[in-house]
């Protein structure tokens, strides 16, 4: 599936946000060529819709939530070099079609460097451990699911049906 940038998440904000500019710089000022800001605005309305319901969450942007988990944030704090591998694994036990499942570790790449497991559901952004099925939960982790719920169309129905799946088989 092509991934959708913000501008077909939200192409008449855009275009508002764009008459605003042409209202409030006067075509051919502050070095912007006449016509260029119309040009722009029409581009932004021509653009397709997304399809239709929730977008599922990119690899990116789950991995970015893994990051954000509590345990993970105090590793950096302390100066540890955090990797996250992962993301949409083909490994059986896991259910892929909603989550994405990383593993997270320190400095290297050996077992003992290990931190944890987590999954990241495609449909809430809810991030769990994987070894305790423990749902993580942080202000900076809140104030991210909370953004990429709004960008994505996951509405408290999406939330409800979505919560029900489990991240193991």
């Amino acid at each position: 599936m092509r991934p959708y940038i913000l501008p077909h998440v939200f192409p008449q904000t855009l275009a508002q946000s764009v008459s605003g500019e042409i209202r409030s710089r006067r075509a051919g000022t502050e070095g912007i060529p006449t016509g260029e800001l119309e040009r722009a605005e029409e581009a932004l309305r021509a653009l397709p819709a997304p399809p239709p319901g929730p977008i599922p969450l990119y690899e990116w942007e789950a991995k970015t939530l893994v990051l954000l988990v509590p345990a993970v944030q105090k590793a950096l704090r302390e100066g540890y070099p955090v990797y996250v591998h992962g993301g949409a694994m083909a490994e059986s036990k896991y259910n892929y079609e909603v989550f994405y499942a990383f593993r997270v570790g320190l400095g290297g790449d050996s077992p003992s460097d290990l931190l944890d497991f987590y999954g990241v559901n495609k449909y809430t952004g809810d991030v769990s451990r994987l070894n305790v099925d423990e749902i993580q939960d942080g202000p900076d982790l809140r104030a991210l699911q909370d953004i990429l719920r709004q960008v994505h169309r996951l509405t408290d129905d999406v939330l409800e049906r979505y919560r029900m799946e489990q991240p193991r088989r």
